[in-house]
């Protein structure tokens, strides 16, 4: 102390209380008189060392010749038993543990209002404004011998209530086991799991084996998505027949089985289905669907071609892509939708075979003229004599533009983004109901409410608007003129032809937009850019074009 009334931190004492401080040495009865007065009539006063246990053993008495036992009537204290509730005016806890050895344990603790804990003078919990509805818990290590626990209590306006719980960090069993006089190899191999985190060795141990696995060269893996069996997608459930579709009320269970039409006369469900109790159903689905001798293959088959040819052709060899039934269209050619069923199933039903033979067809190839007598003789080109003018996707139309300016971003995987500027491809936009993208929407991109067999294809004046005015393609635009350089207008509009268009411009084509580009640069009269902007003007122009947004 500074003075016989001051303590370090600012704390008053009676001119007793500090005379028996300063004293070299004290009585029993005088450390007594100390406690009790910090105890009971300074509660809230602060502690002048960093501990409680501190404050006693540098201040008051020898930690070493005391009994706590003996202390707890004198002081104002209360024991309290495991899980119990301690409702009291009592300001302070003490417990005792006695444990045969050194052995890891949890406090969980529930009080009201300020606490502090300490084990053996150590800190090992401190709580402001507690609440009786919230559990803190700690790890703690007890000492071989005798363990003494102290929790001060400060409650302010209401009475002190805790609950305090001592258990081993050992599954369900109880603090009896600290007192075990041997531990089974199962007993030490469970405090040694429980107690490696905390232990200085094993976390840094841990923590090299851990930045040594981060050095490691790492594969170039490639993230699939797989059906999980007996998992949360691919399982074995019970599915009932309901009567009029009520899920409560069930008739006996679902067999798994196949559709007769579709099927062999000499071959039954049993082809596919082996055992009913170890077949798992969806797999026995897959075999009998792209089953081409026995199965549904065939038919298979014919779809999938029939949508590849859709998409590349605008409309189906089969028009209804989703209905092959008699209440759908009839093929326009069904010996070609044979032949490239037949050649899908040959070639190991490679998608990419079919593409690579339907982009090199001379169908595919020809041209969009017209003739009267098409016209007249044919006017829904079923007998695919012309080829349809057919518009390019909206996401196609976006990333062509970001391909074009330079932007595009080809990685794969990873995050999407609502973002219509953002550099990677358009099927990694994330699609949010709530928050669709409105220039995808403007060309006809699926609102993702409902699912459709094709996309709707229009033709209006706010798409034209859109690529005149939109701010996104402005800059895409000017990306595409700083990418092009040329020493003259000419070879100026030959290179954006082939970015745009790929393909040479015609020779009233060349001559037009090269005056065309001599004109703007003239309107920028001042402009030290005035070069500049007229390239960015020819490049929105370009892209404006149905030439840009049509296949023809």
């Amino acid at each position: 102390p500074k003075s016989t009334k001051e303590l370090e931190g600012g704390a008053t004492l009676p001119e007793g209380i500090a005379s028996i401080l300063l004293k070299d040495s004290r009585t029993d009865e005088e450390a007594r008189k100390v406690l009790d007065y910090y105890i009971r009539n300074n509660r809230d006063a602060p502690f002048v060392a960093q501990g409680w246990r501190q404050l006693i053993t540098k201040e008051a008495i020898d930690i070493e010749k005391t009994d706590f036992n003996q202390l707890a009537d004198t002081w104002k204290v209360v024991e309290w038993q495991d899980g119990k509730d301690i409702n009291t005016n009592n300001s302070y806890a003490y417990r005792r543990i006695d444990a045969t050895r050194a052995f890891p344990v949890v406090l969980t603790m529930k009080a009201i209002g300020n606490t502090e804990a300490w084990l053996n003078g150590k800190s090992v919990l401190t709580q402001e404004n507690g609440n009786y509805k919230q559990d803190e818990v700690r790890h703690i290590f007890l000492q071989k011998g005798a363990n003494d626990l102290v929790i001060k209590l400060d409650a302010k306006n209401d009475r002190p209530r805790m609950k305090f719980t001592i258990i081993p960090g050992l599954g369900n069993e109880t603090l009896a086991l600290v007192n075990k006089t041997e531990l089974t190899d199962k007993d030490l191999e469970a405090v040694a799991k429980w107690y490696g985190p905390y232990e200085p060795t094993w976390k840094k141990l841990k923590a090299d084996i851990a930045a040594s696995k981060a050095k490691e060269p790492k594969p170039d893996l490639t993230e699939i998505y797989q059906a999980k069996k007996n998992g949360a997608t691919y399982g074995r459930y019970t599915i009932h027949h309901l009567v009029r579709g009520n899920s409560d009320v069930k008739l006996d269970p679902a067999k798994p089985g196949f559709m007769d039409v579709l099927m062999r006369p000499d071959v039954d469900d049993a082809h596919w289905i082996k055992d009913p109790a170890k077949t798992e159903p969806r797999l026995a689905f897959a075999q009998w669907i792209t089953d081409e001798e026995n199965g549904a293959g065939n038919l298979l088959a014919r779809v999938i071609v029939n949508r590849i040819w859709k998409h590349h052709m605008g409309k189906g060899l089969v028009t209804s892509t989703s209905n092959f039934g008699t209440t759908g269209d009839a093929p326009t050619h069904p010996e070609l939708l044979d032949w490239l069923a037949l050649t899908l199933i040959k070639n190991n039903w490679s998608q990419k075979a079919i593409h690579r033979l339907i982009l090199n067809s001379s169908v595919y190839r020809q041209g969009v003229a017209t003739n009267m007598v098409g016209l007249s003789e044919d006017p829904n080109n079923n007998l695919l004599w012309t080829r349809r003018r057919q518009r390019i996707e909206a996401e196609v139309i976006r990333d062509r533009l970001l391909q074009m300016s330079g932007e595009l971003d080809t990685r794969m995987f990873g995050p999407g983004s609502l973002n219509l500027t953002d550099p990677r491809r358009s099927v990694y936009l994330t699609v949010k109901r709530s928050k669709l993208i409105p220039f995808l929407q403007l060309f006809d991109a699926p609102d993702a409410i409902e699912g459709k067999e094709m996309r709707n294809e229009t033709n209006s004046a706010p798409q034209s608007l859109t690529l005149l005015n939109s701010q996104f393609v402005r800059q895409m635009s000017a990306k595409l003129a700083t990418r092009i350089t040329a020493d003259s207008n000419e070879s100026l509009v030959s290179q954006l032809y082939w970015e745009t268009f790929s393909r040479e411009p015609r020779t009233e084509e060349l001559k037009y937009l090269s005056n065309f580009l001599a004109q703007q640069t003239n309107l920028y009269e001042g402009d030290k850019a005035a070069a500049d902007k007229a390239k960015v003007d020819l490049c929105q122009l370009l892209i404006c074009s149905n030439e840009f947004v049509y296949i023809d």
